[in-house]
């Protein structure tokens, strides 16, 4: 799952039963991915030419700025 934000809805992103959830945040110039490990999500945030690493796609080529860019 992939979600743009928008500055008045952060903070009240519900997410569940996903394995990787990356949130997209144009203010921030800035690419946060939430991965569900052993029953806890762990944040990763990507900025700039940061390669980004997923799990669900391991051979996904991208950085957080050719994602921002659209």
């Amino acid at each position: 799952m992939i979600s743009y934000t928008k500055p008045e809805i952060i903070g009240r992103i519900f997410i569940q039963n996903w394995y990787e959830y990356w949130i997209v945040d144009p203010i921030q110039e800035q690419v946060t991915v939430l991965e569900w490990i052993e029953g806890f999500y762990e944040e990763k945030v990507y900025v700039g030419d940061n390669a980004i690493a997923s799990l669900v796609f391991a051979d996904l080529k991208l950085t957080a700025a050719q994602v921002l860019q659209g």
